[in-house]
């Protein structure tokens, strides 16, 4: 990447490596098949081949501070990318749109839920065993977003199974760390390709190559298919357990609004997550048999 960067940068720039395509150009294990191999090809040469010693790094005045320097300035050049280097561009933008959407869910739900447990029971410690809010909010956010089901606390979320906020809260990172992510992921790099000048080809080429990239990448008609199919299997989950459990003995000192609040949580997180606001085991067979089978629906990507 750093070569690649700062080959671009330059004005002077070999034509004999500028006319192959950045995709092709690891085949030039040989500097030999060049008649006249200048120091970009031999630069090049090592690079690939893991040879990149520091006497030829300072060769042709090729140094540390110059190479990050012409970095920068490539990076900041206003210049659509060459069409060979489209490929190379659109991975490497994904992964900074993956890690930069993975660091935001988790840091914006993490400070809610930190900022909640500090101060709702900053006077009452007992109510979390008296555990660090901090360490709980940031155990819970990303055991929710990964899909754990674990917490640092005895018996699960049931403490929390009337409170609105943590479970909406956890049941966001339940779905956006999985079933829902592809669809985000989507939806982000479309907002990107819309109002982007610069590398608008490059979301483009991630938006029409979609599996090629990433298996998490779908194509628009399939992603909204998912997203309908993952939706209808929430609203059934819903649907059975409320039908089934509403008069359960063990949700009846519960308000209605409580009972489908935890009925719906149930229904989001029995599919991947395995967390629980209420005794599993005291529900009826009918529900965990529709449980069961919901599990075992699962999206592939072809």
């Amino acid at each position: 990447l750093l070569w690649h960067l700062w080959a671009q940068s330059q004005q002077s720039y070999d034509p004999t490596v500028q006319s192959i395509p950045f995709a092709e150009r690891s085949i030039l294990k040989d500097p030999s098949t060049f008649s006249n191999p200048t120091s970009e090809v031999l630069h090049y040469h090592a690079f690939v081949t893991g040879t990149f010693s520091r006497s030829l790094f300072l060769s042709n005045n090729l140094t540390t501070t110059k190479l990050y320097v012409e970095i920068i300035a490539h990076v900041l050049r206003y210049r659509p990318p060459p069409a060979s280097d489209i490929e190379f561009l659109a991975m490497l933008m994904l992964l900074i749109i993956v890690i930069s959407l993975i660091f935001l869910i988790l840091l914006v739900n993490f400070l809610i839920l930190t900022i909640y447990f500090v101060v709702r029971y900053r006077d009452n410690p007992a109510t979390l065993d008296n555990t660090n809010p901090l360490w709980i909010g940031l155990f819970l956010t990303i055991s929710a977003f990964n899909n754990a089901g674990m917490i640092p606390l005895a018996n699960n979320l049931t403490r929390f199974a009337d409170n609105l906020l943590v479970i909406l809260v956890v049941s966001l990172l339940i779905i956006s760390g999985n079933t829902f992510f592809p669809m985000i992921l989507r939806l982000v790099i479309s907002v990107l390709h819309r109002f982007s000048k610069r590398y608008k080809l490059v979301f483009q080429y991630l938006l029409v190559n979609h599996h090629h990239i990433s298996t998490h990448l779908f194509p628009r008609l399939q992603t909204q298919v998912y997203v309908s199919i993952s939706v209808l299997l929430l609203v059934l989950g819903s649907v059975v357990t409320s039908t089934m459990e509403f008069n359960n003995a063990a949700v009846a000192a519960y308000p209605w609004w409580s009972r489908l609040m935890i009925f719906v949580f149930h229904s989001v997180s029995m599919r991947n997550a395995g967390f629980n606001s209420t005794d599993l085991g005291s529900f009826h067979a009918v529900t965990l048999i529709v449980y069961i089978l919901m599990v075992c629906v699962v999206w592939r990507a072809h």
